[in-house]
């Protein structure tokens, strides 16, 4: 007979097992969602987030979501034909065009406070000499872009962040890593167990077999930083001005989508 367990929930397992135990550490989980987890003892009140339970008594975990990140860039894949390539090349050519084009954009939703949904979409500026890789450069910034959103907003809300654990596929991809940190202006950490999750099981599983005392202790022992990745200046630079359009045009273009 074959059983399937887990520790919790997958962001609690996700924020043990990429060491998000201690006050102002944040963990970027993603799949087909994603979730930007902040830990702080504080009771945070905020209108787009969520105060979650933390796995570690005495903290609350502050969730930005992100429903539809992964299935974005998967539907991206698909209806331009380029599932057979792998993700690390498909980004490597985004890469190439990323900071060249400016004029196309993508809004996963038009609606007012579903930015992190994708629901009733649009590209903006679209125009004939635009093909596959500038279509993905303008999905990749809005993903980029959502998690600077969130991040900005947490900011805004007391919650001070200098650096973000990877948890998923994501991690796997070292040259998503590095546009995520110049587009978003921090530092990511790369785990050497990419899959959060999985070594946060452990570490619960470890725990209750009594090789370590608490689970900060079995977190600070068992997770090792593979990888940093810090922004680019040059780069941030250059996405800082497309962010700044991007919310401009999102700003300017709500009004008319609620007459949709």
């Amino acid at each position: 007979m074959l059983f399937r367990s887990a520790g919790a929930n997958d962001y609690l397992m996700a924020l043990l097992g990429t060491g998000a135990v201690f006050e102002g550490a944040v963990c970027d989980r993603a799949g087909t969602s994603e979730g930007i987890n902040y830990t702080t003892g504080r009771k945070i009140y905020c209108e787009s987030l969520r105060s979650l339970p933390h796995i570690i008594n005495g903290f609350e975990n502050v969730s930005g979501v992100l429903a539809s990140s992964g299935i974005i860039f998967e539907w991206f894949r698909k209806v331009s034909g380029q599932q057979g390539k792998s993700y690390l090349a498909l980004v490597r050519e985004i890469s190439e065009v990323i900071h060249k084009e400016d004029s196309l954009y993508f809004f996963p939703s038009l609606k007012k406070g579903a930015v992190w949904q994708f629901s009733k979409g649009a590209f903006v500026g679209l125009e004939a000499r635009h093909g596959i890789l500038e279509t993905g450069s303008a999905v990749v910034k809005s993903i980029g872009f959502s998690v600077r959103d969130v991040i900005q907003y947490m900011e805004s809300c007391s919650l001070n962040i200098e650096e973000i654990r990877l948890s998923g596929g994501q991690a796997k991809n070292p040259l998503w890593n590095q546009l995520k940190s110049d587009m978003i202006g921090k530092r990511i950490i790369v785990p050497e167990i990419h899959d959060g999750e999985l070594l946060g099981c452990a570490c619960v599983a470890f725990k209750g077999l009594g090789l370590y005392s608490s689970l900060i202790r079995a977190a600070q022992d068992m997770v090792h930083i593979k990888e940093e990745y810090n922004p680019d200046k040059a780069s941030y630079d250059r996405f800082t001005c497309l962010f700044e359009k991007y919310s401009r045009m999102s700003a300017r273009i709500q009004p008319l989508a609620e007459t949709l």
